[in-house]
């Protein structure tokens, strides 16, 4: 079930979200994924009690641990650059004494290799990452880019 915080806002959030539309310029879709990363961690910390200059590495590891089962990856690295782009404004505009972001590292996301993008004899495996065609000379094509040698 998705959450949706009820209520303004926080000022912060507010002020952060002005801060990138207006000096920072990034496009209105950009801003709205911002505030929909940021609007869930700001209740997260009402729930708890907490001002965002109050946050620390363990509490951001708990919100993070929460969201993880109803993120992927990619989508786990955008909330993780949300909320180190919203604590170092913070921290820059003097609201927050530390950053707890600091040490935060992302999850790995799957890449594709790119070897098997540009074969057309092996790129009808990939999306999927199934193999769909047989091995070759007896060797198991890698999983990353279905080729019989691998991408290694």
């Amino acid at each position: 079930m998705p959450e949706n915080p009820s209520g303004p806002p926080a000022p912060e959030l507010t002020e952060f979200l002005d801060h990138l539309r207006v000096e920072r310029k990034l496009s209105p879709n950009t801003v709205v994924a911002y505030g929909s990363d940021l609007k869930p961690y700001a209740a997260f910390l009402k729930k708890r009690g907490l001002a965002f200059d109050a946050v620390t590495p363990p509490v951001l590891t708990d919100f993070l641990w929460e969201r993880r089962e109803r993120l992927k990856a990619a989508s786990l690295a955008r909330l993780g650059e949300s909320l180190r782009q919203f604590h170092r404004f913070l921290k820059s505009e003097g609201r927050s004494a530390q950053d707890p972001t600091e040490n935060l590292s992302a999850p790995k996301t799957p890449s594709a290799c790119p070897r098997c993008w540009a074969s057309t004899k092996w790129a009808g495996c990939c999306p999927t990452r199934r193999l769909r065609r047989p091995a070759r000379f007896g060797l198991k094509p890698c999983w990353r880019c279905c080729t019989p040698r691998g991408c290694g």
